[in-house]
């Protein structure tokens, strides 16, 4: 059993708070959202997008392989789209057996599911500041449990108009999938960086 200092954990404030600023003061780095970007798989690949569509200000780029990341998401129908009328109900039949580890995470009523959306999210700043999205890349294989909710965030994205990388390719959710791709989304980071700088 795990003992934590506080009743939950609060990993979204230790990565923007604690871990950015101890590698800013660490490193030789250029301490601003151009020059910065965050990447993960699975869960991390949602974090990555999640943090970066929240906290634009800190994160100019995020990268996610085979991520959750549509999470709202309660049919795997193509053209299917997620909207506020989903129910806690259909989530849990959703999510089978695992709902107890996708409520602690998300939360137990849709108005907090809607807050952790990353369509949501995207939709949000669309509205509010659109030269503070920052770049996305999304891939997924294509034996992938989540590969319907990569493409559900892939029209989400286009539906909303912003510009964003994604890629499906053979493989499955697993560790030989992301080691074979990791390599061009790190590429793409830091093309997306470099090109920031030319800007700033």
């Amino acid at each position: 059993m795990r003992d934590y200092c506080v009743p939950r954990p609060r990993y979204d404030d230790y990565l923007i708070r604690d871990l950015v600023a101890h590698v800013d003061s660490e490193y030789r780095t250029l301490p601003n959202r151009a020059h910065r970007g965050i990447a993960g798989a699975s869960m991390g690949g949602y974090g990555a997008v999640y943090l970066a569509l929240t906290r634009p200000e800190i994160w100019g780029a995020a990268a996610s392989h085979s991520g959750v990341l549509g999470p709202l998401r309660v049919t795997r129908e193509a053209g299917a789209t997620t909207d506020a009328t989903v129910t806690i109900r259909q989530l849990k039949s959703a999510y089978g057996r695992r709902w107890p580890y996708w409520r602690a995470r998300f939360g137990a009523t849709v108005a907090d599911w809607l807050l952790r959306d990353p369509c949501s999210r995207a939709g949000d700043l669309r509205r509010g500041n659109m030269s503070q999205i920052p770049s996305l890349r999304v891939d997924v294989g294509t034996s992938d449990p989540f590969l319907f909710q990569n493409r559900s965030f892939d029209s989400c994205l286009i539906r909303l108009h912003i510009a964003h990388n994604y890629t499906e390719g053979m493989g499955a959710h697993d560790w030989d999938y992301w080691r074979g791709h990791v390599g061009s989304s790190l590429q793409w980071l830091a093309a997306q960086l470099r090109d920031r700088e030319t800007d700033h």
